[in-house]
Order: structure tokens, then C-alpha cells, then sequence
């Protein structure tokens, strides 16, 4: 059980209805005399100087964080909230909202539920990168849903020499490479051609973009397996991603280590709105 005494509030800044969303649900907490705090940038918007904290204060101060937007925004939160098993509810205000699964109708009665300990929680598993260049490390990063290597403006396509666990697995050329969690496996991935993955499984999802190879596919590997890929490519401008955020430059040569990431993300959820609910209504899964 979660006792909750004190909410977090994390918006999408530039959606005028993420601020809008947001001034109710602290109407309704100060109504009901529930403590809150607001992400310092999302704070200044709201004018709640007050209840102003960074994530850091969040982290330590707060039971759970009710996020206002789109999936990016649970995105960027995820970032700060991994490993602190802080549940985290995306209230969604963006076109899809695949991971945030509550809309804006049914804020309130989200709330309920979650005060009265009427919710579940579930663990997301995250992704990391390492680049290195001349045997140093030259970056670093992790997030919820995906890695993405591509050529970027380049007009020559990447070679990747991929392995597993430091076994050869296969040597292919195209547009890029996609490593996704579960999670991910619904966004960049799909539309390459990756397969869906339901996010309780541990495993990771290795999709190539556009290969030149017609006996390349989408390979489903072990939560616990390293991915290493080695890179080949004339010109520049190949860059390497993470949850969409903007790309590290990729060189020629450079080697790319992608594995699970040491910490999870928690994230609320509701029995009636289940994996399978989802994916017919937001994705339209056998629906014509």
C-alpha cells in the first residue's frame, strides 16, 4: 500500500491546456487539503512560486507525479523519476497517448482512486547507451523507450556490424538501427516494422531501418543481453538518439553498447484500462 500525503505536478509548459488541466487538479487538492508540489519550470507557468520544487526536491518529498501532456512528457519524466519507485500518472493531452493512459475527463476520479489506494502500479524497464571512440567513452544516455542510431541528412547508408553478448550476430547496411524496450516497442519500432511487446516482459527489441538486406529482420532478445553495434560510414551527420532527445554525432568507427538500464520506472495503472484496451483503442488493433 501507498500512502499518499503529498503530490507531484510535472506540465507540458507549452500546451494551454496542460495549464488549464493543471489549475483544476490543484484546486481540487487545496479543496480537499491534499499537500502538492509543483516542478520548478512548470511552477513559474502556474504561479504557484510556493510550491515550487526541482526534481530532486520532488523525489524526496513526493508519493506520486501526475503529468500533464503527451507521451514526451512522460518521457522526460521518466528520466527523473527511474529508480525512485515514485508512480507516475500521465494525464494525456497530446494526439496519441499511448502511455498516458488516463484522459483529461477522468482526472478526478483518477485522483480518488489513487487516494484511496484503489490502483495498481507497474515497472517500465529503461535503456541505456554507451559510444565509444578509440576505446574511451565519449557518451552516455538512457531513457523508457528507445535507442535510435541513423545516417540523419547523410545520403550514404550506415554499415552495422551487429552482436550480441559479444557474439557476430550480422552485418547489414541501411538507414539505421532501432533498439527499443517493451515500452518502445509501440513507437519508432513499430513503424519499422518491429513487432509489439507487452510492456511486463523484460526483453529488448532490435529493429533495423530500411535495411539493404531482405533476410534482415527484427530480432527479440534477453533483457540482460548487450547489444554492440560497430559503424561504418562515409560523410557525417549519423547520430545516435534516445527518446527522441536531441542526437549525439556519430564518426565512423564508433561503437555503440546498448543494454537494460540499472533502474525502472513506476508507472500507475488501472485495471480497466489494460494493455490490450489500449492497443484497440489508441493503436486500433483489429479494428477495421
Amino acid at each position: 500500500m501507498i500512502l499518499i500525503s503529498t503530490v507531484g505536478i510535472f506540465i507540458n509548459i507549452k500546451k494551454d491546456e496542460a495549464i488549464k488541466m493543471a489549475e483544476k487538479l490543484i484546486d481540487y487538492l487545496k479543496k480537499n487539503e491534499i499537500d502538492y508540489l509543483v516542478e520548478s519550470r512548470s511552477a513559474d507557468c502556474l504561479n504557484e512560486k510556493e510550491k515550487k520544487a526541482n526534481f530532486k526536491e520532488l523525489r524526496e518529498k513526493v508519493d506520486f507525479v501526475a503529468l500533464f501532456g503527451g507521451d514526451g512528457t512522460l518521457l522526460r519524466a521518466a528520466r527523473h523519476f527511474a529508480g525512485s519507485d515514485i508512480p507516475l500518472l500521465g494525464i494525456n493531452i497530446g494526439s496519441l497517448g499511448f502511455m498516458t493512459v488516463i484522459e483529461v475527463e477522468a482526472v478526478e476520479k483518477a485522483i480518488d482512486l489513487i487516494l484511496k489506494n484503489e490502483f495498481e502500479i507497474e515497472n517500465r524497464m529503461m535503456i541505456t547507451a554507451e559510444v565509444y571512440r578509440d576505446n574511451c567513452e565519449v557518451y552516455n544516455g538512457f531513457g523508457l523507450n528507445d535507442v535510435v542510431i541513423n545516417r540523419g541528412a547523410n545520403f550514404n547508408l550506415i554499415g552495422v556490424e551487429l552482436f550480441i553478448n559479444n557474439q557476430f550476430v550480422s552485418s547489414f547496411k541501411g538507414d539505421g538501427l532501432i533498439v527499443s524496450t517493451p515500452t518502445g516497442s509501440t513507437a519508432y519500432s513499430l513503424s519499422a516494422g518491429g513487432p509489439i511487446i507487452h510492456p511486463g516482459l523484460e526483453v529488448l527489441v532490435i529493429t533495423p531501418i530500411s535495411p539493404h538486406n531482405l533476410y534482415i529482420r527484427p530480432l527479440v532478445i534477453g533483457g540482460n543481453d548487450e547489444v554492440l553495434a560497430d559503424l561504418e560510414v562515409a560523410g557525417s551527420n549519423m547520430k545516435i538518439s534516445i527518446d527522441g532527445r536531441c542526437g549525439f554525432d556519430l564518426r565512423n568507427g564508433d561503437q555503440v553498447k546498448i543494454k537494460k538500464a540499472p533502474h525502472d520506472v513506476t508507472l500507475v495503472k488501472f485495471p480497466e484500462r489494460n494493455f490490450y484496451r489500449i492497443l484497440r483503442e489508441k493503436m486500433r488493433i483489429g479494428m477495421i
